[in-house]
């Protein structure tokens, strides 16, 4: 069953499920299809400027100008690293080894796992 959503300017079909249906344009001011991404075109005018100014030789040669360009570098390199990593996994020691704590003149182990 298709039906138009109660606002008429709206352009947005959906089934008797309420999922939409090909064609169906949620927003009909957004972007046109094949419309460049701006973010993209920068980056691909950057990597074609660090190719024609030398590449990795160049900036290799940059670097290790003077210690300031060094310290930008490392700048750069940093801001270009995600600022936060979902690590999931499990601990493999299910007890941790405290030596302030002592019994018999040994560390005294505590089982933190279950």
């Amino acid at each position: 069953m298709e039906k138009l959503s109660n606002n008429s300017q709206d352009l947005v079909k959906r089934d008797s499920r309420g999922r939409l249906l090909p064609g169906s344009v949620i927003n009909p001011l957004g972007k046109q299809a094949g419309t460049r991404d701006k973010a993209k075109v920068i980056r691909a005018a950057f990597f074609e400027t660090f190719n024609r100014i030398g590449g990795i030789d160049e900036l290799v040669r940059w670097v290790n100008e003077n210690k300031i360009n060094k310290k930008e570098f490392y700048k750069m390199m940093l801001s270009l690293l995600p600022k936060e990593m979902d690590v999931k996994g499990e601990i493999n020691r299910p007890y941790t080894v405290m030596p302030m704590i002592m019994k018999d003149e040994k560390p005294l182990e505590i089982n933190v796992g279950d």
